[in-house]
């Protein structure tokens, strides 16, 4: 208030000081405050159209979380902004580890594996928005473990690992811990109703349902003819299955779709001589597939995109040392972004490197240091609009 009272009697002033003049004044000062409110608006248009700030985050929760080693060399789970800036231990577990984190589709929670120094380990909630923890598996005894935990889409329940005497099941459990259950089949893939399941038995795909009264018969891998066919990623809406189909390991391989209804087998890429395609996924809207790109014999990873046919690359490593496809890449809620880890190998006696989590804008190619040196499986804050 004082800068614009100095700046009204400076002007005022500069028209003599007199009423006759204080119209004319007047619409001089009023000119002049039109002008510093437009170059306000201007220079916080320019900031907000920076790639780091663009899209808000409305919930005013973090945008990103991953894995990460703490000071004291213990897997933690940590929350991020899309800048990079702001790199928080919301596990807190110092002296042991925290892995697996899901983040569950209302936002509210991220659901993680934590470790015990006794007894094996627990699944965890975070609640973001009260910033407390919660173990919901606290009746496991002393031979049980639980891991793994993913959250079903209408993120009402969490499915699990929990180990019994050196054997692994799958179990299903309300989101408060409540009514668990050991399931009959191990889930690959849910529909969108939460209920409806694709599972795979040795080399044969079915259609479920969680209490397993139904059992589609869909196809058996071998069937497709190739030796190494591993099933990838599900699209509940087309009912297509996501396969990387491959005669040998490290071979010239391809991409391809299966659809449930049609039982039809469609070949969507197929990698040049010397390369071989990893990790492939469809994004949220299923309108495109991320899949890693590798060249052995040159050394070189790419980060690669088909979307209605087209293939474009995003990231390109060329350093024999720096590879990307031990973490998963993962699209952001409306698509316009990638995470990812690269990593880098390191020199010594063992075979180690250090991951460093980064994104990617998929229009602009844009590329986004997040954090490092050990930051890998991100996963994205559901409540984001970009």
């Amino acid at each position: 208030m004082s800068e614009w009272r100095y700046c009204y009697n400076s002007e005022y002033k500069k028209y003599g000081g007199n009423m006759a003049n204080h119209s004319k004044f007047l619409q001089v000062l009023s000119y002049t405050r039109c002008q510093l409110i437009i170059l306000s608006a201007f220079i916080i248009f320019i900031i907000s159209c920076d790639d780091n700030t663009i899209n808000s985050n409305p919930s005013n929760s973090p945008d990103l979380c991953y894995q990460k080693l703490d000071d004291n060399s213990h897997w933690q789970i940590f929350t991020n902004n899309i800048s990079g800036t702001n790199p928080e231990n919301i596990s807190n577990n110092p002296n042991n580890d925290c892995y697996d984190p899901a983040w569950s589709p209302d936002g509210q929670y991220i659901a993680f594996r934590w470790d015990k120094s006794v007894g094996g380990c627990d699944i965890y909630l975070y609640d973001i928005f009260s910033d407390s923890l919660i173990n919901l598996t606290t009746d496991l005894s002393a031979t049980e473990s639980a891991s793994l935990p993913e959250w079903t889409p209408d993120g009402e329940k969490i499915v699990y690992t929990q180990r019994n005497n050196g054997i692994n099941y799958q179990y299903i459990m309300n989101k408060d811990g409540s009514d668990k259950r050991k399931l009959n089949d191990w889930i690959n893939f849910f529909y969108n109703d939460s209920y409806h399941i694709i599972c795979q038995r040795d080399n044969s795909i079915f259609k479920s349902n969680i209490i397993n009264s139904v059992n589609e018969f869909i196809i058996d891998i071998k069937a497709i003819g190739e030796e190494y066919t591993k099933l990838y990623d599900f699209n509940p809406i087309t009912e297509d299955l996501l396969f990387l189909i491959a005669d040998t390991p490290r071979k010239t391989n391809i991409i391809a779709e299966y659809n449930v209804q049609t039982q039809k087998l469609d070949t969507l890429s197929v990698a040049d001589s010397g390369w071989v395609y990893l990790l492939p996924q469809y994004s949220n809207d299923y309108a495109k597939i991320a899949f890693i790109e590798r060249n052995y014999d040159k050394d070189i990873s790419n980060m690669v995109i088909i979307e209605n046919g087209v293939k474009k690359d995003l990231v390109t490593l060329t350093d024999e040392d720096e590879w990307i496809y031990n973490s998963p890449i993962v699209f952001s809620p409306y698509d316009n972004y990638l995470a990812y880890s690269k990593n880098i190998n390191q020199e010594g006696y063992l075979v180690w490197w250090k991951s460093y989590l980064y994104i990617v804008n998929i229009e602009t190619k844009k590329i986004k240091f997040i954090d490092g040196e050990s930051a890998v499986d991100p996963v994205w804050n559901p409540l984001l609009t970009y």
